[in-house]
Parts: C-alpha cells; structure tokens; sequence
C-alpha cells in the first residue's frame, strides 16, 4: 500500500475530536508529494500516530521525514521511544523545503516557417522585465526559464522537423470553424486551467480577392467552398455576374493553402477540384486577379494590398469586412489562429506563463514580417459601432427581442466596444485556447488608466435551437459566466481599477457575426466587452 493510501485509510478510519496542536510538527514523504501535520502522540516500533485536525493518522516512520521544532522536541524528550533513526530525517525548522517543480519539453513546429516566429516571441519574452522569472534563449532556440524562489524551472528545446510527431508541444494552425470534442464545460474551467491544453500565439487571416466585373458584393464560407470545389462556376450563380468564375490557388506544398483547405473546405466536407488554376505566390495571384475578368481566391490579408475584396458571410448570412477590429476579435470568418497545443501537460507554471505573453500587444508587434495580423487591442471604430445599432431598429424583430433590442440600445449607446470576444459556454481546446488570449488582452487593456473607474459590461450574443427567447437566456447566463471567469482570472483588477462588472445577454438582436461553436449542440453563444 502506498504512503498515500495508508494516510486516507487512517482519515477514514478515525473518529477521533479535533485536537489542540501542541509541538506541531509536519510528516511528509520522502518524495514531498504527502505530508500530514498535527502533534505526535504515540510510536508502536513501526507507526507513527499524529493527531491532526481532522482526526488521529498512523504513517510509518521509516517513509516519511519530520519538519518542526517538535521533532527536536519528542526526540530530545524520547517520550515515544523515536529516534533520530525512526525516520528517514529530521529538520529542525518550522519551514518544510520548497519542492521544485521542473519541466524539460521538446517544443514541434509543424510548419519551418514557424521558427523565426517563436524565436521572436521567446526572445521577446526573455528580454521583458520579467520580474518574477529569469529567462534566457540560446541560439539553438532552447529557453531555459526558472521563478524567482528557484521552485520551478523549465527547458524548452527546438525539435528536429523530422520528431515533430514526438513532440511535448506543437506549434500548429488550428480551425475555429467546424466541430471538435468538448474540452471545457464553463468558462470557469479554462480561467482557472494551470495546465491549458492550447495557447494562441498568433493570428492569420485571408482576404477574398476578386476581379472587378464579378457583380457580387459580398460572399459565403459555403459559396466559396462550393466555387473551390467546381460546384459554383458562374458569378450569376450567386446573383452575381453572368461571368465564368476563374478560381486561383497558391501551390499545393503552401502553408498558406493548406490554412485555406482547413477553413473553408474541410468545414464543407469538400475538396478542391482538380482544374483550379495554380500561381506560385501571392504576389502572382494579386496581380492575376487584377488581369482576368471574373477571377477570385484566398491570399493573406498582409498581402491583399490594394486590391479588390469582398466581406465574407458564414452561417447566418451576416457580412463581415476584414477589418482590423473585426479580425482581432474574431468576427471575421476567415481567422486562423497559430496555437501551441500542449501534448505533455507540463508541470511548471512557466511554460504557459511564456506563451501567455504571446497575447500582449508587445509580442504581437513582432508578427508582421511572418504574414500574422499585427494591430492593437482596443475599441471599436464609432462608424462600426453605429452602423451596428442602427440594426435594432429593424422592423424584422420578434415580441421576444423588441424588448431586448431596446435595452441593448440604452445599454450599449454610450458604451465602446473593446476587442476582446470569447466564445460562451462549453467550448474546444482551440476556443479554450482563444479565449484565454482574449483574456489576457482584457486584463491588459483594463489596466491601462483611461479605463479606472468604468463600467465593464459582459455582453452575450447567440443562438439557440429554442427560439428567440432561449437565445437571450442563455446569451446573459454566458456572460453572467464570464463576468466570472474574469473575476477568477483576474481577481485583483476590478478592485484596483475601481471597474464595475455588469452582464447582459441580447441573444440574435443586432449580432457582429455567426455563432457557430465548435462544439455540437443547440446553443451556441459568444461574449463581447463593452466600457462606459
């Protein structure tokens, strides 16, 4: 029987009063993973009987060590008959040692193209003012980092391209469409996470570039899954032109296309056809596109430069621009989220702290020359935010949200919308992933000073299965649970910014995108953060 098994067998076995501990002392494992405290009260020859708080415990003095001025005590006494011998050590000293906790993980790139990016972020990182770690990258890529008390430690070697499968953490592009396995059932649970199963590192979005002549205003996800894969092949299709479509592509071996493949066609359940036309770069494809009557395709949206693109819709028809705002919080379709997806759950918190910091605007600033978003957390344009209001006068309405529409109006009128958005309720490992950036961008913002002593309003949008009125329910339960998790993650802010946190749930009145979660079910929900 294990150590720990015999100290609960001796918790359940006891009925014994609580005590008054006396020469407290603490018995603990050689391994310091147990420990017991509370006041020795008897030895057989083998065990150790100690009085605790919770009832009387018998450890065998040989597996365990004894910290406490009491040990001193019971052995100078010798009341017991224990010795220096009983246990595998004494120290006289009421502080038991710090365990140190340490991590050596293999880190795997699933893209080369990925390298010069985590080098930015871990030598950005290493030269921070890290006030509570030290941190040093080598220029094999290896990050050592240790906390300041020396209780935890952490290396974080490069793999070789060829162990990438082998790899503790790896450094991939991960959808946020589609459908994936429940991770978390509340966002308590991802807050709270000292071991998150994916971080967010960086964002990638695309921009739907078009020839001038196709006649459309706007495009679906599905419309371009349906015109990749052949099934779509005039503009007039689509209400559009009367104008062959012409679709391009980056080569097969591209990052880039294989981004693209992930969230536009595998959500689709579709592939693209074989007759596309291939152009070696994006360059190429920008200008090819200005050249060709009726052409479209994908390209970064770094690389988009001045050519013609179109707002792209998902489920709900509703077209979004690529704007900086609406990429940043993730209203925008076309997204791509870089992530560390962690294999090895790792036994520090310094890991995690490393790649957290990938979500300041400091880190972020340093993406650009890789093809990833670049901008700041922030509020929205005022333009946005009235053309968005103006919605709630719609005549389309039910009787359930005409009410929540003119809430929303009174609520959200003098308020700014901030960036961060997080996805409601039970969500992925990506989503978790993404939320805990949005997260730490909140707590970032809020600090700043032009934000004490402001209102912080939870606002929860989304759809249900159930009708308009479920829709709002559940919508305001989501924030009411974010509120929350904020409050958890960050239970210091609020306080020392003078912030009052409120919540509210508008369901599908006036929303900013679909609400399409990863996870199966008949609601789905996602939390703004609006200031006033």
């Amino acid at each position: 029987m294990t150590l720990l098994n015999k100290i609960v067998t001796g918790l359940l076995c006891t009925v014994a009063p609580t005590a008054l501990i006396g020469q407290a002392v603490e018995l603990r494992s050689s391994d310091g993973f147990i420990s017991v405290e509370g006041e020795i009260t008897g030895f057989n020859g083998m065990m150790v009987a100690i009085q605790t708080t919770v009832g009387l415990v018998s450890v065998p003095a040989s597996e365990v060590v004894c910290y406490g001025e009491g040990c001193t005590e019971i052995l100078a006494s010798n009341d017991f008959g224990l010795t220096a011998e009983s246990f595998a050590g004494v120290v006289a000293s009421l502080e038991a040692p710090v365990t140190v906790l340490s991590d050596d993980l293999t880190l795997g790139l699933a893209s080369s193209s990925y390298d010069g990016l985590y080098r930015a972020l871990a030598g950005a990182f290493a030269d921070s003012e890290q006030t509570t770690m030290i941190a040093t990258l080598d220029d094999a890529g290896q990050l050592a980092l240790q906390n300041a008390e020396g209780s935890e430690t952490a290396v974080l070697r490069l793999a070789q391209a060829d162990a990438y499968a082998d790899a503790d953490i790896k450094v991939l592009s991960v959808p946020l469409s589609g459908t994936a396995t429940q991770a978390y059932a509340a966002p308590r649970d991802w807050a709270l996470a000292q071991r998150p199963g994916h971080q967010m590192l960086g964002l990638r979005a695309f921009a739907v570039v078009a020839a001038a002549d196709v006649g459309v205003d706007a495009i679906t996800m599905d419309q371009l899954a349906a015109i990749y894969a052949g099934e779509i092949t005039n503009w007039s299709q689509i209400d559009g032109a009367d104008q062959p479509i012409i679709p391009l592509q980056l080569p097969v071996a591209s990052d880039l296309r294989r981004d693209i493949v992930n969230i536009v066609m595998a959500p689709a359940g579709k592939t693209i056809a074989d007759g596309v036309l291939t152009i070696a770069d994006e360059a190429g494809i920008v200008n090819t596109i200005a050249d060709i009557a009726g052409s479209i395709s994908l390209v970064s949206l770094t690389s988009a430069g001045t050519a013609q693109t179109l707002p792209v819709a998902g489920t709900c028809g509703l077209a979004v621009e690529p704007t900086d705002f609406a990429v940043r919080a993730g209203d925008y379709p076309l997204v791509r989220p870089l992530m560390a997806e962690f294999v090895t759950s790792p036994q520090t918190s310094l890991i995690p702290t490393m790649f957290d910091f990938a979500a300041t605007d400091v880190a972020q600033s340093l993406l650009g020359d890789a093809g990833f978003v670049v901008g700041t957390s922030g509020p929205q344009a005022e333009a946005d935010k009235a053309a968005r209001l103006g919605q709630l006068l719609s005549p389309g309405l039910d009787s359930a949200e005409r009410p929540v529409a003119a809430q929303m109006l009174q609520t959200l009128f003098e308020a700014e919308r901030l960036t961060p958005t997080m996805f409601g309720g039970a969500v992925s490992a990506p989503e978790a992933g993404w939320n805990r950036s949005m997260m730490n961008q909140l707590v970032a913002l809020l600090l700043q000073p032009q934000y004490a002593g402001r209102e912080v309003i939870f606002a929860g949008f989304g759809t249900s299965d159930a009708g308009a009125q479920d829709a709002i329910d559940q919508s305001a339960r989501a924030a009411a649970d974010m509120l929350g998790a904020f409050n958890a993650f960050a239970p210091a802010v609020a306080a020392g910014s003078d912030l009052t946190l409120t919540s509210a749930g508008f369901g599908a009145v006036a929303p900013a995108a679909c609400y399409d979660g990863q996870v199966d079910g008949a609601v789905h929900t996602r939390v703004e953060v609006w200031v006033k």
